[in-house]
């Protein structure tokens, strides 16, 4: 009988064969405010109505329910209805379990998490709705009071006058109507928030606010839960928007407390403090609360706040460069939308979708853009009407047709687009510019493109377009190499590069990461370009090397905010609040200075110059409060006897690096091959004579080849690593600060999840080698390897062996974590917020090597999190990994000793996945890397 795959991942029952692993664009504020600062909204309650839960009932079932016109709670709880309301029930029971509903209702599509959904109504005449829970084993059940929505005349006239942006006239009927003696409380609650609402729209911010915290008090005190839910947001959006952000946060907080089992207020939560974690620079800490407020609206099917979510989620990605992840939501969004749907709300879907597409193949990929961006023109031209738009939409087109070559229609484009007033605003006037440059180049015509990015340049100074100052020196690099002016050009992209790397110092304060990101690998493609053609490759790898790098470097960045401390984080957002208020306003005089004649102008942007120093001031002052940053500074290509291999894109294909000490060549690839025995002719062979002098093999892998296992292929008959060791580099400085532990002490941590037999039989044997050390390892197991026990001990420890269940996931692998026991996990930001971890760590788990492979440069897995917080060597496995094999992998390592690993982990790997191929020729051994600084 052959063996039994035992791979390591969902933690299912014990000992179970398992693997170890589990499975320019419109305002992002639109949809928001349609759902926040109108009067009526979809509430949902669980529980038992005020009548309780029946009698002789063995259990209150668990139920949600959203689509209540409103929701009050004084004293018993009640969902009011209109005739046409439909509810929608969440249930959570099995899928065996009878589940009957009252009045009776029609099952829906399953949600995720075990819960079954029903649509109830409309023309709801019952007095209670009710659900009964039968799984064979007992009964349970839940009530619900209902009731008929009857809204005051004075509020509905009201209400009708503002939906017709009648605004004065909507404020003096509420007037009215508030003067009447017989009004009662809550129909002045629902007018003093209409009012306030009012005031948003007429811009008088801080009368909104005192009213939102009237009609708030008036909510509360009358039991209405749900207008209370909706007043808190539109609260919450006017404070964020001040940059009032502790306020902000304390009223969310106080509506946790009063909406305490009104099932629709956690998601409007955890919605507005994802716009909260925005204006305060932690987009991680958004996507999470993004991603919770996306659970609850799918689960209660609300579908407003489901794509008002995913809109959110997909402008953070844009934020934070990842174009292709906020591209596949647009898509969605759009797939949803439907040509019959609202006209203007497509339209501004397929401009964001299209403007991420661009970014796309701006930072070096491949997306198709001409069908989003001709749809989205043909709106704005006829349905949804809106000169500024239809310019805008040229731009991109014009764009999108440079992208691809077509120089002809770019520029015919570029013309209707400034026909049509694309120049409205300093933005869109920037990437005229910009595209007029690169158009005239593209034409052969240097002098005209020299013009143009001169002029971006100065209406970068001028108007403070902040990305359009880096595009206009790329531009101007590219122009002075069109023109034979080497030594300029490459003293330009070196600015360039200056320039980027400035912004992303930003990332956490700065809006509009994406664009930068977006020209972040344009720069370095043409100057490596121009070095190899000046047969300068030392230097050309050096550019390389910066630039693979600035992904990671944005990455931990942010991570290192999210790990602030409550103390600190109050400091941060107070800079942050500071920042964003002189920023807005040098940015709002910068806009309007860019309307006067040139020569004010050009004095206008001169007397900001003392307030941009000031501002910078400010940011190093917030930017202090985060931890500190690393020198920047790089380590040589290569050691004595080392070859390291470096890839990095060009214009058109890839350059490869070979580097060993004190020499550089590369070499230019058209295409990556895919078959083992092409891509080694392609990365290798170029490279033999280096390969027959090289002692060792260091990887500097870029982009897709981030997924090919070096190490496995063929070279002179058998595998490249079984002539030479090899490992992965992260090529980046290490976080100033404490470096790693070489304690003698060892920490094993052996399957908390309690179902891998390898993995119990793994850390067995690897106890009993162990057992020769001075210290005795201290193993941790499900009753023991807590997350707080695990963090407690790992600065403590010179080796950390973890065998059991690996996860990679979130946004550029922050969610990748390490299982621990009672379902708790170590995830990246754990380890990067360790004082101290071991310098050798050995991960025996599914993806626990693996990075992202969204991204074209280095970024974070769980081992290059170990590695960035100064560990020496990390070996882990890229994929998902069999148990049996993930065991004799681990054992082979420690047959010379614990000693023989830490000393050189290379060749240790290199023993250990020879024994296990002679053991198990058919396992996946090349899964397993060693990842180093």
């Amino acid at each position: 009988m052959a063996p039994i795959r035992r791979p390591r991942g969902d933690a299912g029952g014990p000992l179970s064969a398992r693997p170890r692993d589990a499975p320019g664009r419109s305002s992002p504020a639109r949809l928001w405010l349609a759902g926040a600062l109108g009067l009526c909204a979809t509430v949902a309650f669980t529980g038992c109505g005020g009548g309780g839960c029946g009698a002789g009932e063995r259990a209150l079932a668990e139920v949600e329910v959203a689509g209540c016109t409103s929701f009050r709670r004084a004293p018993d709880a009640i969902c009011l209805t209109l005739p046409e309301t439909v509810l929608t029930l969440a249930v959570r029971a099995e899928v065996s379990a009878t589940v009957t509903v009252a009045p009776s209702g029609e099952e829906l599509a399953a949600s995720a998490g075990g819960w079954r959904r029903f649509r109830v109504g409309p023309d709801l005449d019952a007095s209670r709705l009710t659900v009964e829970v039968d799984d064979g084993d007992g009964r349970s059940a839940w009530s619900l009071a209902l009731g008929r929505f009857e809204e005051a005349p004075a509020v509905a006239e009201a209400q009708r006058a503002r939906a017709a942006r009648e605004f004065d006239r909507a404020l003096t009927l509420v007037e009215t109507a508030l003067r009447s003696p017989s009004l009662d409380g809550r129909a002045k609650a629902r007018l003093v928030g209409l009012r306030a609402r009012v005031r948003i729209a007429q811009g008088a911010m801080a009368a909104a606010e005192a009213e939102l915290r009237e009609a708030l008090h008036l909510d509360r005190e009358h039991g209405l839960v749900s207008d209370a839910t909706r007043d808190s947001m539109a609260l919450a959006w006017v404070l964020i928007d001040g940059l009032k952000l502790d306020d902000a946060a304390e009223v969310l907080t106080d509506l946790e407390r009063f909406a305490h089992g009104y099932d629709e207020a956690p998601a409007q939560i955890a919605f507005n403090r994802a716009s909260l974690h925005r204006r305060a620079g932690r987009q991680r800490d958004a996507l999470r609360a993004l991603d919770d407020a996306e659970v609850i609206a799918v689960r209660l099917g609300l579908d407003t706040l489901h794509a008002q979510v995913q809109q959110s989620t997909a402008n953070v990605l844009q934020e934070v460069g990842r174009f292709e992840e906020s591209s596949a939501i647009l898509q969605g969004l759009v797939d949803l939308s439907g040509a019959d749907g609202d006209p203007c709300a497509r339209a501004t879907l397929l401009t964001n979708l299209g403007w991420a597409r661009l970014a796309v193949v701006e930072a070096g990929g491949e997306a198709t853009t001409l069908p989003v961006l001709r749809e989205a023109l043909k709106l704005w031209r006829s349905e949804c009407a809106s000169p500024p738009e239809v310019g805008n939409a040229l731009v991109n087109l014009s764009l999108a047709h440079l992208q691809g070559g077509r120089v002809r229609e770019a520029r015919e484009h570029l013309r209707e687009a400034t026909a049509a007033g694309a120049a409205d605003s300093a933005v869109i006037e920037a990437w005229r510019l910009d595209l007029d440059g690169r158009i005239a180049l593209a034409e052969g015509r240097t002098d005209a493109a020299a013009s143009a990015f001169e002029g971006l340049a100065e209406l970068a100074r001028e108007a403070g377009v902040a990305d359009a100052a880096l595009r206009a020196t790329l531009g101007t690099a590219e122009v002075l190499a069109a023109q034979g002016r080497n030594e300029e050009a490459l003293a330009a992209w070196v600015e360039a590069d200056r320039r980027l790397d400035e912004a992303l110092r930003a990332v956490p304060l700065g809006e509009g990461l994406g664009n930068f990101l977006a020209s972040a690998t344009r720069g370095p493609r043409h100057h490596v370009d121009l070095l190899m053609t000046l047969e300068r490759p030392a230097e050309a790898l050096e550019v390389a090397r910066r630039a693979r790098t600035r992904e990671v470097t944005v990455l931990r960045r942010l991570r290192a905010l999210s790990a602030l401390g409550p103390e600190a984080r109050v400091r941060w957002e107070a800079a942050v609040a500071t920042w964003r208020t002189e920023r807005q306003a040098l940015d709002a005089a910068a806009q309007e200075d860019w309307k006067l004649a040139a020569d004010r102008r050009a004095a206008a942007a001169q007397a900001r110059v003392e307030r941009e120093r000031k501002l910078r001031q400010v940011l190093d002052d917030a930017l202090a409060i985060v931890a500190p940053e690393s020198s920047g500074e790089l380590g040589p290509a290569a050691a004595a006897g080392e070859l390291t291999l470096a890839a990095h894109p060009g214009v058109r294909g890839l350059w490869l690096f070979g580097a060993t000490e004190g020499a550089v060549r590369g070499v230019h690839l058209d295409a990556l091959p895919r078959a083992p025995d092409a891509m080694s002719a392609a990365l290798l062979e170029p490279f033999r004579a280096e390969l027959a002098r090289a002692t060792t093999l260091r990887i500097l892998p870029y982009g897709a080849l981030r997924e090919v296992d070096f190490h496995a292929l063929p070279w002179d008959g058998r595998p490249l690593g079984a002539s030479r060791p090899l490992a992965y580099a992260v090529d980046l400085p290490h976080l100033p600060g404490a470096p790693a532990s070489d304690a003698p002490a060892a920490l094993v941590v052996a399957d908390p999840a309690r179902n891998l037999a390898g993995a119990l039989a793994e850390v067995d044997a690897v106890r009993a080698l162990l057992r020769g050390d001075a210290t005795a390892p201290t193993v941790m197991d499900a009753a023991s390897a807590t997350l707080a026990a695990v963090q407690e001990r790992l600065p403590h420890v010179g080796l950390f062996h973890f065998a059991g269940h690996g996860w990679f996931g979130g946004l550029g692998g922050w969610e990748s974590a390490l299982g621990l026991a009672s379902g708790q996990r170590l995830t990246v930001g754990d380890i990067l917020a360790l004082p101290r971890v071991p310098a050798t760590v050995v991960l025996s788990g599914c993806e626990t090597g693996r990075s992202d492979r969204g991204g074209p440069g280095a970024t974070l897995g769980l081992g290059e999190a170990f590695v960035i917080s100064g560990a020496e060597a990390v070996i882990a496995a890229t994929r998902p990994v069999d148990d049996a094999l993930a065991a004799a992998v681990s054992v082979a390592l420690y047959a010379d000793g614990r000693a023989a690993l830490a000393r050189d982990p290379a060749a240790a790997l290199q023993r250990a996945q020879a024994t296990v191929r002679a053991a198990l020729p058919d396992a996946d051994w090349a899964s397993f890397r060693l990842i180093v600084p």
